[in-house]
């Protein structure tokens, strides 16, 4: 190589390498092409890495990736390539959505495998995808109720060192404008970790990481501290800890009204032999909003028939599991093991699975009656309502309770103060002022 051909190669790598540092990657990005392309007998690693590096950085992954593989060849003990190779795998084939992943998921994980492969133990997930990809991956396969998937979760989890996650959460703006709440990556860790085990019922497992996640942050955020006292509320009654599992989903509860949390809590009341308390706790998980779809609520029925049965109620027992096995089969969803035998028992026959539907208005009428006999009741007056969608009701007695507008069942505009109301009770939380209330729920005119 000539002098002047020396000093042409020494130009155009100041100015390539200034214009990067100052983060103007365009106009890097000429000067950086015509060493790699002009002066390639000449050229060295670092400005192959440049070249791929901006490359990436202006979206040209493929023509990066491909120049990375040159540097690679020649240099293959040369470490920093390796970062933005990974970083192009990621965005050309990890970052995808699920439905896209799902066309051709050999290549997803063939990249997200290579990935992990150059960038171990990265775990700045601003400057490496390592993080970025274990999560990708953890989220693909997590919806799916197998497992197997379970064991891959587990096996992608594992690649990750909880201490070393970042404990702040991201906020992103709406189409209301509303800021939504992104989990860190440490709470994305553990619910990722938490529901896998529950999946492969390795119970004890999931409640010590239920633990250990508990005391995991420095300040742990309210909506990740109840749903993970309710997956430790969950392994607690699998393991057959029925006081303990009744205790902390009681807390649950209180702050979040969903009926999954009443059927899990119906269980432990079961499982503990209290048999009025899991008939209530079961009804409600199926009579308080049952206008939406059911079949996702296909076990609370089945674990209502298995209360009835212990009642001796084995006639409205065989309504409910024919009710479990019906949604079932509408859904198209195989056998269930418990719910056959439960089926056997009581001698429910495949006409009975296929006229379910007709069972739903007497089903209702018990849940009411259930409802009246077990669960606390009052009347009063709608004393004010607020701008936020909820109000006040006032007993007879002076006593306030908090509801929600969605709880009460009449025509919306007949919803004034003033207006007499019957309703049911149930145990809630103020998150204003942090302390224990009293709520009304399923609120019909008086």
């Amino acid at each position: 190589m000539t002098e002047s051909t020396q000093a042409d190669l020494r130009e155009l790598r100041r100015k390539a390498q200034e214009l990067r540092k100052g983060r103007r990657i365009e106009e890097a990005l000429p000067f950086y092409s015509v060493i790699w392309e002009q002066h390639r007998g000449n050229a060295n690693e670092w400005d192959g890495w440049g070249f791929a590096f901006c490359l990436k950085h202006v979206g040209h992954y493929e023509q990066s990736l491909a120049v990375c593989h040159e540097v690679e060849q020649e240099w293959p003990e040369f470490g920093p390539i390796r970062n933005v190779h990974a970083w192009c795998l990621y965005y050309l084939y990890a970052k995808k959505e699920r439905e896209e992943i799902a066309d051709n998921p050999q290549e997803f994980f063939g990249a997200a495998n290579e990935i992990v492969r150059l960038t171990e133990g990265q775990w700045n997930s601003r400057m490496s995808p390592y993080i970025l990809t274990c999560f990708k991956v953890t989220n693909y396969l997590g919806p799916r109720a197998t497992s197997s998937a379970a064991q891959q979760v587990l096996e992608w989890t594992g690649r990750l060192d909880p201490r070393e996650l970042e404990t702040n959460a991201s906020y992103l703006t709406g189409n209301d404008g509303k800021q939504i709440r992104t989990p860190s990556d440490r709470e994305r860790y553990y619910n990722a970790s938490v529901k896998a085990l529950q999946s492969l019922a390795r119970h004890e497992e999931a409640l010590c990481l239920c633990d250990e996640a508990l005391t995991a942050f420095p300040e742990i955020h309210p909506t990740f501290d109840i749903w993970m006292k309710y997956r430790k509320g969950v392994c607690l009654v699998e393991l057959g800890r029925h006081d303990e599992a009744i205790e902390i989903l009681r807390l649950v509860l209180r702050q979040k009204k969903e009926w999954f949390i009443r059927h899990v809590l119906a269980k432990a009341y079961l499982g503990k032999g209290d048999l009025d308390s899991a008939l209530r706790c079961g009804v409600e998980a199926v009579a308080i909003d049952n206008s939406t779809d059911m079949s996702k609520r296909w076990e609370v029925f089945l674990t209502i028939a298995q209360v009835l049965i212990a009642c001796n109620e084995d006639d409205m027992a065989k309504k409910h599991a024919a009710y479990a096995a019906g949604e079932r089969k509408r859904m198209g969803w195989g056998t269930n093991t418990k719910l056959d035998s439960v089926c056997s028992s009581l001698g429910i026959t495949d006409n009975d699975i296929d006229s379910f539907h007709d069972l739903k208005p007497e089903l209702e009428r018990y849940w009411q009656s259930v409802r009246l006999n077990l669960s606390p009741r009052g009347t009063g007056t709608v004393a004010n309502l607020l701008p936020s969608g909820a109000g006040f009701i006032r007993d007879d007695d002076g006593n306030n309770y908090y509801f929600n507008r969605q709880a009460f069942k009449g025509p919306k505009h007949e919803l004034q103060p003033g207006i007499r109301v019957a309703y049911f009770i149930e145990e809630s939380y103020d998150a204003r002022k942090r302390c224990d209330s009293m709520e009304a729920l399923d609120i019909q005119l008086a």
